[in-house]
């Protein structure tokens, strides 16, 4: 895992043809899903590894964490551990997201659903299919792809755990 500073997020995200920030940029994928985050820890781990583990298949990941606040003892205790594991001396803002390599999917379950415990915004980002999975708050998942396929696939896992898509987005819609 190897921690990224905006620049190199930004970078990344142009070579593997990804649209940065859909939430609050300017363009987004054609599909967008929307639902409530699972509210116990145990289910939001298995949904989030199960969205990684049958949706985004193959490739690098990227968790970009874009508002860590309210910031805790806890949060802050985490966050500083995690950094410290990987030798991260940068202070969060200056390096928000990481690298995970394809073998090391596990970390970017525990970062992602640690992010949404926390209730941070931040976004897991797949190097294909232009495949986005956001938290918002703790509250809303935003999944957002050009593959209508995996569109449909990222509602199945979702109606699989009880949740209920309240947006769905297709580029037939507005913004």
């Amino acid at each position: 895992m190897k921690w990224l500073a905006p620049k190199e997020i930004s970078e990344w995200l142009f070579n593997n043809g990804q649209i940065e920030d859909p939430y609050l940029g300017d363009s987004e994928p054609r599909f967008r899903v929307q639902c409530n985050a699972p509210v116990r820890y145990s289910v939001l781990e298995r949904l989030v590894g199960g969205i990684l583990g049958q949706i985004i298949t193959r490739g690098d990941l990227i968790v970009h964490i874009t508002d860590w606040n309210p910031p805790t003892q806890c949060s802050d205790f985490l966050l500083g551990a995690m950094r410290h594991e990987f030798r991260e001396m940068r202070r969060v803002e200056h390096a928000p997201g990481f690298l995970v390599p394809q073998s090391e999917r596990e970390l970017a379950i525990a970062v992602f659903v640690m992010m949404t415990c926390f209730e941070w915004k931040g976004y897991v980002y797949g190097s294909h299919d232009q495949i986005t999975l956001s938290s918002w708050e703790g509250e809303i998942l935003d999944f957002w792809t050009e593959s209508e396929a995996k569109r449909d696939e990222f509602r199945t896992v979702i109606r699989a755990y009880g949740l209920e898509e309240f947006i769905e987005q297709d580029e037939n819609s507005s913004k």
